[in-house]
């Protein structure tokens, strides 16, 4: 990951949420698709809450291999922020509770974030191209 002098943390925060949102697509997806399949167990994403504790608590100095390297000192270890959960709590009974309705709104949503997350990012990257080329 990436720290900037400019921005801090932001593309590290960034980068880790891109990620937990292409994670938690995939999981609505498998959600949708196993919605009538008796038995499944419903698959979430969490990590907003997590993230928040670790930007809180955590600053770990990344590992620099090389002299080249940019130091970031957020998130490294990144595993505990994104959260894939399975409820279990349906294998007994062989009927799920998933609502196609709610998922359907969940992966809009998710899909809004996702954009917006990109869309700050590219922006951040068209403030440094703009500085490096002095336009």
């Amino acid at each position: 990951m990436f720290s900037s002098p400019v921005f801090g943390k932001a593309f590290d925060i960034l980068h880790l949420s891109l990620n937990a949102y292409k994670a938690r697509q995939q999981a609505i997806s498998s959600n949708i698709a196993n919605a009538e399949v008796k038995g499944y167990n419903k698959i979430e994403v969490n990590f907003e809450n997590n993230l928040k504790k670790a930007i809180k608590e955590k600053e770990i100095n990344l590992t620099i291999t090389d002299p080249g390297h940019l130091q970031s000192n957020y998130l490294k270890n990144n595993n505990n922020v994104i959260q894939i959960i399975q409820n279990r709590s349906n294998s007994r009974t062989g009927n799920n509770d998933i609502s196609i309705d709610e998922e359907m709104v969940k992966l809009a949503n998710n899909q809004i974030n996702y954009q917006t997350s990109a869309t700050v990012l590219n922006k951040m990257f068209n403030i440094i191209r703009t500085a490096i080329k002095g336009r």
